[in-house]
């Protein structure tokens, strides 16, 4: 019979597999750190705008404006939509449209 602390761990174990961000092999730049976004998008621009000011060294991938294989990227990355900002870190870590805390807090670890 389990115990509670087991079960309890098994669940925690669980948990954290949910909320771990993903990682990926593709369009990783081990140099900088990649931004889907494009100008029409609050979200996208906030966080441009951070990095920028925060003297980041990234890569902005405009996926209405720029290079027409970026939205065949961003598609494949974030599960077949254009979901804007998308950020790859050099490390390989996804982060599909995440809060820009998030974004200063993982690239500050």
């Amino acid at each position: 019979m389990a115990t509670n602390s087991n079960v309890f761990t098994a669940i925690l174990q669980k948990l954290k597999g949910l909320f771990e961000m993903p990682k990926t092999e593709k369009y990783v730049n081990p140099e900088k750190i990649v931004v889907y976004g494009h100008s029409y998008c609050p979200g996208a621009r906030r966080l441009r705008t951070a990095l920028e000011e925060k003297h980041v060294d990234f890569e902005w991938r405009d996926v209405k404006e720029g290079d027409p294989r970026f939205q065949g990227e961003l598609k494949e990355l974030a599960r077949g939509y254009l979901s804007v900002p998308t950020v790859i870190l050099q490390d390989g870590t996804l982060m599909v449209e995440p809060y820009v805390s998030d974004v200063l807090q993982k690239i500050n670890q």
